[in-house]
């Protein structure tokens, strides 16, 4: 063992100020899409000057991974290939990006086009990024004329009443 004596602190790395324009996002406007658990990776670092630890440092780093990990759903490496089931597992395609209002619309009208499951509908709807940038307001006649809105069975079978509080 080395006898000199343990010299280790916590470091603390903090971002800095923005350097030039960020534009990998090309000016889209992003939202979060809540059908995606949050990710959160937590880093943490120890300094030390002349490289020497003991026992005591070794369990307070143990000790703080431990507490950090206390309220989190699932714990694990996004480092993985292929399906794991992990539960933060990508589901959806990024071919046919649904739109955040997707999910509540479909629940809604689904029983007006029973000729389409979920999985197709999207396929037809939102092939080539179609409807990605719009909300329901702005496409939902368009959404309800290419699913076959105006066939008389939809005429004699409305949305239900959904009672939200």
């Amino acid at each position: 063992m080395d006898e000199r004596r343990a010299d280790v602190e916590d470091a603390v790395i903090h971002v800095g100020a923005a350097e030039g324009p960020f534009e990998e996002l090309g000016n889209v406007q992003i939202e979060r899409d809540p059908s995606f658990p949050i990710r959160v990776t937590l880093q943490f670092y120890k300094a030390t000057s002349n490289g020497v630890c003991d026992e005591s440092h070794i369990a307070a780093i143990s000790e703080q991974i431990k507490e950090s990990r206390k309220f989190g759903v699932a714990i694990g490496s996004l480092v993985v290939g292929g399906n794991t089931g992990r539960v933060t597992e990508h589901s959806h395609s990024y071919q046919n990006p649904r739109p955040l209002w997707w999910n509540d619309f479909w629940l809604m009208y689904k029983h007006m086009y029973p000729q389409f499951t979920e999985e197709t509908a999207a396929a037809l709807l939102f092939k080539n990024g179609r409807f990605s940038n719009q909300d329901l307001n702005q496409s939902k006649q368009q959404v309800l004329d290419i699913l076959g809105a105006e066939s008389a069975s939809v005429k004699n079978h409305p949305p239900p009443t959904w009672n939200v509080m």
